[in-house]
């Protein structure tokens, strides 16, 4: 039997004005320049939230590793390879699955469970056969993982990581429109992103990864300097393009063009609790046109019952915190009218 599957929306907010375009005169931080980089701030804010109550000495957390593996299904092979690498976490973009397909995320591994949205060009009327976009993440089973189910985007996802009954560290997958998409279309995912960072702020540090569509280092570049505005606004740090990143120096490859569009960003003063940062080099077993991100944390990481866990958001502090920040955005409401007006039925 078919079951008619609809998402409702009730959570409305009156909005408040976009995010404004940095004028080419204002200066722009340059956050990649070694001699700009900043300097690591005092370690207290979280070693003092993963203090161990059992004085349990800092261990390297494993890696979160960040993909776009254009097309979850011949990707398997080297999701596995990057498990067999250390990968506690991946947060894959562009995995194309449907809605009726997100389940297959908690099957990659036997040992790793699974969450991710759908494209919501995904629909009962499309036409797509292969399917397109979508988020997801895929993590080892011993980590105690919430998924954040209420941020409602086809394009960004989070999951909550519970370091220890009342510390964790908040992922953020996001794949943003590309160059051939209008540019209003990426500033309002843009929008998105900075409402979600900014009501997970005080929950705990935050990690922001996956394909960005947006060379951060060119700031005559429009979507760049759209992107560097959140990045000042939420105090954040572009760590794969800090001089801690090493491998290869572009993600992405068509021919001879080679690019770096996938990032990793975290908030500057969980920045010195990173020991590695590096981009995948080209492996066999990968059939994508972009290579894997990783970084490696050394945190405490204990197993413990974290039923007092909160996984929401809160969007009082994503409205309340500044002015261009708002909670429902244009490319949220789009999304839920065409999942009321043409239902997905799987």
């Amino acid at each position: 039997m078919r079951v008619l599957r609809m998402r409702w929306y009730t959570r409305l907010n009156k909005a408040v004005p976009e995010l404004s375009i940095l004028e080419p005169s204002v200066p722009v931080p340059e956050f990649n320049a070694p001699e700009t980089e900043p300097n690591p701030p005092e370690p207290s804010v979280l070693e003092a939230q993963t203090h161990s109550p059992h004085d349990v000495e800092p261990t390297t957390f494993g890696s979160i590793s960040s993909w776009n593996c254009r097309g979850l299904r011949s990707a398997i092979p080297y999701v596995h390879h990057l498990i067999a690498d250390g990968a506690d976490i991946i947060a894959v973009s562009e995995h194309w699955l449907w809605p009726y397909q997100l389940e297959s995320l908690k099957n990659i591994h036997p040992e790793y469970k699974g969450y991710g949205v759908s494209d919501r060009r995904l629909n009962a009327e499309s036409t797509f056969t292969r399917g397109c976009g979508g988020t997801g993440f895929i993590w080892n089973k011993s980590i105690q993982v919430f998924p954040l189910t209420d941020i409602l985007s086809d394009r960004i996802c989070a999951i909550r990581v519970i370091l220890h009954q009342s510390t964790c560290v908040n992922v953020v997958c996001a794949y943003l429109p590309s160059s051939d998409h209008p540019f209003e279309e990426f500033r309002s995912y843009v929008n998105d992103l900075a409402s979600i960072a900014s009501a997970l702020e005080s929950s705990g540090p935050i990690i922001i990864l996956g394909d960005i569509n947006a060379h951060l280092c060119d700031y005559t570049d429009i979507r760049a300097r759209l992107l560097h505005e959140v990045i000042a606004s939420c105090d954040l740090y572009i760590v794969s393009s800090s001089s801690i990143a090493t491998g290869p120096g572009y993600t992405f490859f068509s021919g001879n063009n080679r690019t770096s569009v996938d990032h990793i960003l975290t908030n500057t003063f969980i920045s010195h609790h990173i020991t590695k940062c590096y981009t995948h080099y080209h492996h066999e077993l990968n059939l994508s046109d972009h290579l894997p991100l990783s970084l490696v944390l050394k945190v405490d990481r204990l197993v413990e019952d974290a039923t007092s866990v909160n996984p929401k958001l809160n969007w009082k502090k994503a409205v309340k915190r500044t002015p261009h920040f708002y909670l429902l955005s244009e490319s949220i409401l789009r999304y839920f009218l065409s999942t009321l007006i043409n239902p997905i039925i799987c």
